[in-house]
């Protein structure tokens, strides 16, 4: 029995050491700014806007989840004029192609397994055809990516989203070898186009509900799991 007992101990602790490191259960942080906070029914205010998100736990080897997915979801009130700007076509011609359907730049800042830094990449939004925001993805190491992320924007309830899937080059810069988002920081400048005679912005507050706007983020990463994160603002409601 005693001998027994120590095979069935060296198995257990064979099955161990082999295992793969436990994944921590994933926690993402979303950040908002918006230039102004003061709404308007009569004339919706104009605003710039800055969406800032990244994952925070760590795995038991210190390597992060890669996400595959993403979705933010804006809080009623806010509009998003989309379909009254420039489109373009291919993401990473639109600099060329179609200057004037920029709307956006950012930074990210990325893990990747067997990488001793973290990379810096470059963020350039477009307004694309259709319901479309094309985000290309800019790294000059380890790898040379030049890859878009095309989100989907729609709307439920007079509430905007916009979501969209991470590509397998933005998952796996170089063979074998995962990122991990350690920021993705994404600007949308306050601009506008002229419509029938009017000045219309891209992002515009038109109601606040609560004296609060509530922006929300849901993430999905390769094992399956799933993080959401929030972030308010303050905001107020023009008496005209």
């Amino acid at each position: 029995m005693k001998k027994l007992a120590l095979i069935t101990t060296a198995a257990m602790a064979a099955a161990i050491a082999a295992a793969p490191a436990a994944q921590a259960a994933p926690e993402q942080y979303l950040k908002v700014k918006l230039t102004k906070t003061k709404a308007s029914k009569k004339t919706p205010t104009t605003v710039g806007i800055t969406i800032d998100t990244g994952t925070v736990t760590k795995n038991a080897d210190g390597s992060k989840n890669t996400i595959t997915s993403a979705k933010i979801d804006l809080p009623k009130g806010i509009l998003l004029n989309y379909k009254k700007f420039p489109t373009c076509k291919e993401a990473t011609t639109c600099a060329d192609s179609a200057p004037t359907s920029q709307v956006g730049t950012g930074t990210a800042a990325a893990r990747v397994d067997g990488v001793d830094y973290v990379a810096q990449g470059k963020l350039t939004a477009f307004i694309g055809a259709g319901a479309n925001l094309f985000i290309r993805t800019q790294f000059s190491q380890p790898a040379v990516i030049d890859e878009p992320l095309t989100g989907a924007v729609t709307t439920k309830g007079g509430a905007y989203s916009f979501g969209f899937k991470v590509p397998d080059t933005l998952q796996m810069p170089i063979p074998d070898a995962y990122q991990q988002i350690d920021s993705f920081k994404l600007n949308f400048a306050a601009k506008t186009v002229k419509s029938q005679g009017k000045k219309i912005g891209l992002v515009q507050l038109k109601t606040c509900t609560g004296k609060k706007y509530t922006f929300k983020g849901t993430f999905t990463f390769r094992d399956g799991s799933t993080a959401t994160a929030e972030d308010t603002i303050k905001c107020t409601q023009a008496k005209k």
